[in-house]
């Protein structure tokens, strides 16, 4: 039984310094990473002059597009270490979800454009605020939508939903891709995890989106669920509690 109860806080620990490291090296890797992606941008708007060969502002676009995406990935694993260790702060204020879902469903439109797919809003007129963090919910969102577009096939749609109601506010990101097996539902909400679809292969990303949502929507008391579509994608769906819902549509 001690060697038993040994193991485990020897495995808790190294969970623990696991986080600590990972939360270290995040902060660490974005002041180079600003770096590169604010001088690659100064390259390539030609800010202080032309480029002259045209390879290399075709080089600067390719930095800077890299240090971006690896800048959202370094974010992602920061978010999961404050996550696990309990240190992400929310700041709560009334949000006007309207404006939110539409600023979100806008930055993810160039990347749907170039898959060929088409995102379409369905929101209540009506639609109240929601007392949430903003940049949590919006992140949230973002990675929902991000997943939804991904994992579409080319000239598919992709619907977001929201209303609110006596169960609460609920939105829906439906998409048209195959869909998640059903022993994969458990699996992909875990840090890392990507489950075990073939339309997971090359897809990119860490396997952090559907965790960080899966927190952040616990820290709202709100639930997380992935559903089958009719016939087919997948819908996922943040249900907030009725008590989050506000009358008012912008933020006091």
């Amino acid at each position: 039984m001690r060697e038993l109860e040994k193991a485990k806080s020897n495995a808790e620990a190294s969970n623990i310094a696991k986080t600590r490291f990972l939360a270290q090296m995040s902060h660490e890797l974005r002041t180079p990473l600003n770096a590169i992606i604010g001088f690659s941008d100064l390259i390539r708007l030609q800010i202080h002059g032309p480029v002259g060969n045209p390879a290399y502002l075709q080089y600067s676009n390719d930095i800077h597009d890299s240090g971006s995406n690896l800048f959202q990935i370094v974010e992602a694993v920061l978010a999961e270490a404050q996550l696990e260790q309990a240190e992400y702060t929310l700041h709560e204020e009334n949000v006007d979800m309207g404006s939110l879902i539409g600023e979100v469903v806008a930055q993810e439109a160039e990347n749907a454009a170039t898959r060929q797919v088409h995102i379409e809003m369905r929101l209540d007129p009506e639609l109240p605020g929601l007392h949430a963090d903003p940049s949590a919910v919006r992140r949230m969102l973002a990675n929902l939508l991000s997943n939804a577009v991904k994992f579409s096939p080319g000239k598919a749609a992709v619907w977001v939903t929201a209303e609110a109601g006596a169960k609460g506010f609920r939105i829906e990101i439906h998409d048209q891709g195959q869909g998640i097996a059903p022993e994969d539902r458990e699996l992909v909400l875990l840090p890392f995890e990507t489950g075990h679809g073939a339309d997971t292969a090359g897809k990119g990303g860490p396997g952090l989106g559907l965790s960080i949502t899966l927190g952040l929507a616990e820290l709202h008391n709100a639930k997380l669920e992935l559903k089958c579509g009719d016939p087919h994608g997948t819908i996922a769906i943040l249900q907030f509690p009725p008590e989050r819902t506000v009358e008012a549509h912008l933020p006091e």
